[in-house]
């Protein structure tokens, strides 16, 4: 099994990401951009809590929990990320956060605001 290449910190996990695959894999890894995924919406689910739970017990707006659990957000707030991770008693913020090859993100999958197929 392979180890988390999270548990490694900046050059350290690139380092050890290149050395534990193929060339290909190397060179791939390489030139694929990282993106941070929020799975807070999962995490409430599997928990058995709703949103507006969650927002009754972080004190955080509604519509500010509704757009983290969607992942739409451009930029976090650590505190709003600590009070999520302190109510839903989290063993570690890879729990409600993950970085992952942009290829195999959701984001990777969503078109953006205004998109249209040319022939629309």
């Amino acid at each position: 099994m392979k180890k988390s290449l999270f548990s490694a910190v900046g050059k350290e996990a690139i380092e050890r990401a290149l050395q534990e695959g193929s060339p290909e894999e190397a060179a791939e890894y390489e030139n694929q951009p990282l993106v941070a995924e929020l799975r807070i919406g999962a995490y409430i689910k599997a928990r058995g809590i709703n949103q507006k739970q969650l927002a009754a017990m972080t004190g955080i707006r509604e519509a500010a929990i509704s757009q983290l659990c969607r992942g739409f957000v451009d930029r976090l707030n650590l505190d709003h990320i600590a009070r999520i991770g302190t109510a839903l008693k989290v063993d570690s913020i890879a729990d409600l956060l993950q970085l992952v090859k942009y290829s195999e993100s959701d984001a990777a999958m969503m078109k953006p605001r205004g998109y249209r197929e040319e022939g629309d």
